[in-house]
């Protein structure tokens, strides 16, 4: 299971964020988002998306701490919502609070 966080613009061009909470390692999520994101920065740039927020690190199913793994993925939309990110992901442990400044990343 996973707390997710997704940008991505519509037809328009608004930026869109949204939180997913998966509770099944495939498939779309659908279970319950419980993670609080603030100080939101989306850009796009040359077919480049670079996303920001800040999150209190006790929200979402899984509460941030050391050692945390983050993911990431790549995808496209279909019918305004996530489609299959195929291959194109990966996963990286990150020491959140050994280098913490505040309260919130």
């Amino acid at each position: 299971d996973m707390d997710m966080v997704a940008a991505f613009l519509e037809e328009d061009g608004t930026a869109v964020t949204r939180t997913y909470y998966s509770e099944t390692p495939v498939g779309f999520p659908t279970g319950r988002p419980t993670m609080e994101i603030r100080n939101v920065s989306q850009v796009f740039d040359n077919g480049t998306a670079h996303l920001c927020f800040t999150r209190p690190f006790h929200t979402g199913h899984h509460p941030i701490q050391d050692g945390t793994f983050v993911s990431w993925a790549i995808g496209s939309l279909w019918d305004d919502d996530m489609d299959d990110h195929g291959m194109q992901r990966g996963t990286q442990k990150v020491q959140f609070l050994s280098a913490r400044a505040g309260s919130e990343l």
